[in-house]
């Protein structure tokens, strides 16, 4: 499946990004990707090229520089063992069914890099993509945007979709059942399932507050089509998450409500 301009061009500059960090941080090569190999008399690849290699995929499946670089020992030492033990039950029985990655209890955290490390193991044989929710209402609004010109059939038809950072999106529309941004929504995840493809969505909410968040509608949409996936931490997060102090900051208030405002803001 090809994807639209608008995509290639931003993933395209952050494997760019990416490549440059990494040869930018390794002193072994003098930042230049390989070193002579004396005793054969030849160049050879240094290790930031083959992590390189290694960890493209990831990019280009919209996957950020951080998590493209999380190994196995960061997800044993973060996680509780249940959580754990989960992960390599989905990835050993490849389970196919979309799920919804949430913290167990308010003080737990990293919904979204348990996502995302669950859908590297499936970028080599799949079309992965990761989109976040406000990026994803945001496009639901710019059907008649060139720019985006084919994007959200895009992120319809991919194999594993990753909608990112839900929670982060929030606004008074969300709360309510006939607001376009939740139709839109309950119709996308639908049309997905429908399908046959499978989706992923991280959410920085417990389940208490998904209820108390979003509208009957899409709340049940969630409990039709998709399995819960608590996430517990055997570590603390220095800044614990508090939905209800995020929910009032500034930055996740911006509303997409109406065509009208979201043109205002282009």
């Amino acid at each position: 499946m090809q994807k639209p301009n608008y995509y290639t061009e931003l993933i395209s500059k952050n494997i760019f990004d990416f490549k440059g960090k990494l040869l930018a941080e390794c002193d072994k090569c003098n930042h230049l990707g390989y070193y002579p190999d004396e005793e054969h008399w030849q160049y050879s690849d240094c290790e930031c090229m083959k992590t390189f290699s290694k960890c493209r995929k990831y990019i280009e499946a919209g996957i950020d520089q951080k998590n493209a670089l999380i190994d196995k020992s960061y997800i044993l030492g973060t996680f509780d063992k249940e959580t754990i033990n989960r992960i390599n039950v989905y990835i050993r029985e490849n389970l196919n069914c979309n799920m919804l990655f949430i913290p167990k209890n308010k003080k737990d955290w990293g919904s979204d890099i348990v996502a995302k490390y669950i859908l590297r193991q499936f970028c080599s044989k799949y079309e992965c993509m990761v989109v976040t929710m406000r990026s994803l209402i945001s496009l639901f609004f710019s059907f008649d945007d060139e720019k985006y010109e084919g994007c959200a059939d895009y992120l319809g038809n991919v194999d594993y979709l990753l909608i990112d950072s839900m929670g982060q999106e929030y606004n008074s529309k969300m709360k309510q059942d006939d607001s376009f941004a939740i139709n839109s929504l309950n119709a996308f995840v639908a049309e997905r399932t429908s399908r046959g493809k499978i989706t992923f969505i991280s959410c920085k909410f417990t389940k208490d507050m998904l209820h108390k968040t979003y509208s009957k509608d899409f709340v049940s949409i969630l409990s039709d089509n998709f399995k819960v996936f608590p996430i517990g931490c055997s570590c603390e997060k220095a800044d614990v998450f508090d939905d209800i102090e995020l929910v009032g900051q500034k930055r996740i208030t911006e509303c997409f409500d109406t065509l009208e405002l979201i043109r205002s803001k282009r």
